[in-house]
């Protein structure tokens, strides 16, 4: 009995301690999500620590995610109601805005419909349970819209999220998002249809810049029209879907881009235009994943600032020495039933010359690229009266040339020569 029991509190004592060790993991966990999201957060966009009170069982840490591009300035705050037990933690989340997202339209209705749904209450919520083990799933709902305007209406239906992962960095995200409608009859009549959208996604963010993995975005389509007595226009999209894929090897990142898109039509008083079954896909191979997220950073950056730093200078430089491919696969689509068809390419080879502050260096760079473009279409889509003045712009110009039923454009690039339709063309260094 004596052994049954010290075996008993051995057992006890080892719980316990295995409990208060998972209350200390999950706050470092908590900790690691917060540093990744802020190190991928980037101009014109800040997220800063408001408030963070730490116990035993309980912690409430609230963020504030920032926008100021120099025109626009709200903040976005995230509150996280958080209770820590040893088999496990909950999370309740609380998102809204602040009046700086309200006053962004000058509509003094639109304004106010603003403040009601995502300032005065939470816009977003959501809850997170993680596991004894670290697995997570979070899941979070929006707020609906549907209200009457003095003139027109505005309906935007709720989003719903669902993100599952674990502690090798595992992440899976299912979201839909039933649409929303608007009807504006001020001066002219107008109405905005956005049909059901879903995303998808599986796979890791590697650190914190690139997703390897595969992505989904799909649609059912949408429509826009708009009447007034000066012009009448009416734009429809049907069903797509973009699809990406990626992977690393040795640090280096490859993907593939596909988009499918079944068809948009435009009308207006004077012209249309039908296009049906657009296919294309872009793979990239060959670029350094951390390179990748500094030259992000330092775009991000230079939106806000209008001039490139040097660190982005630098990384600009850092990828085209790396070298890189760009594939255009057969971009495709018939417009008016006439059929067009758009392929390219682009190989930047490694080398130890390419410096994007110093032209030289990218004059030496240029002899070593290799490039080629193809483009195709029936000679009757320089009859739809929207498309006639560019092509035969293209065609009086001999970028394109006559191919029986077809014209058709190639471009070479190697060796510091290039070539138009197989005669060379001059360049301009």
């Amino acid at each position: 009995m004596k052994k049954l029991l010290i075996g008993a509190g051995v057992a006890g004592i080892a719980v316990v301690a295995l409990g208060a060790g998972s209350l200390i993991f999950t706050d470092r966990q908590i900790d690691n999500m917060v540093a990744q999201v802020e190190q991928t957060v980037s101009q014109p966009m800040t997220m800063t620590v408001l408030q963070d009170d730490n116990s035993l069982l309980h912690r409430q840490l609230n963020l504030v995610l920032a926008m100021d591009d120099g025109e626009s300035q709200f903040k976005v705050f995230i509150e996280n109601a958080i209770e820590k037990r040893p088999w496990g933690t909950s999370i309740q989340h609380i998102i809204l805005m602040d009046d700086g997202f309200a006053k962004m339209d000058s509509n003094d209705e639109i304004n106010q419909l603003l403040t009601q749904y995502f300032v005065d209450q939470p816009f977003v919520t959501g809850t997170t349970n993680v596991s004894f083990s670290g697995n997570y799933q979070s899941t979070f709902q929006s707020k609906s819209v549907n209200e009457s305007l003095s003139e027109g209406s505005f309906a935007l239906s709720p989003f719903e999220l669902v993100v599952t992962g674990n502690l090798t960095g595992d992440l899976t995200i299912n979201g839909s998002w039933a649409g929303m409608s608007m009807v504006n009859n001020d001066l002219q009549e107008s109405s905005v249809l956005v049909k059901p959208v879903q995303v998808s996604a599986v796979g890791e963010l590697y650190n914190n810049s690139v997703f390897l993995g595969k992505q989904m975005l799909s649609g059912e389509g949408m429509e826009f029209v708009q009447t007034s007595e000066w012009q009448n226009q009416r734009f429809t999209m049907a069903p797509f879907s973009f699809v990406s894929s990626g992977e690393l090897a040795d640090d280096h990142f490859s993907g593939l881009f596909t988009a499918a898109l079944e068809g948009f039509n435009y009308e207006d008083d004077d012209n249309s235009l039908n296009v049906k079954n657009v296919n294309t896909s872009i793979s990239i191979s060959g670029i350094e994943a951390s390179n990748y997220k500094k030259l992000v950073d330092g775009l991000n950056e230079m939106q806000v600032s209008g001039v490139p730093s040097d660190v982005l200078m630098g990384q600009a430089s850092t990828l085209l020495r790396n070298g890189f491919v760009i594939e255009m696969n057969d971009w495709v689509a018939t417009v008016d039933d006439q059929n067009i068809a758009f392929g390219a390419a682009l190989v930047i080879p490694e080398n130890d010359v390419a410096d994007v502050s110093n032209l030289f260096s990218l004059m030496g760079l240029f002899a070593n690229v290799k490039a080629n473009a193809n483009l195709q279409f029936d000679q009757g889509l320089a009859d739809v009266p929207v498309l006639h003045e560019p092509l035969l712009t293209l065609l009086t110009s001999g970028v394109m040339v006559n191919d029986d039923t077809q014209y058709r454009m190639e471009f070479s690039l190697e060796n510091g020569i290039a070539l138009l339709n197989k005669e060379p063309l001059p360049l301009p260094f």
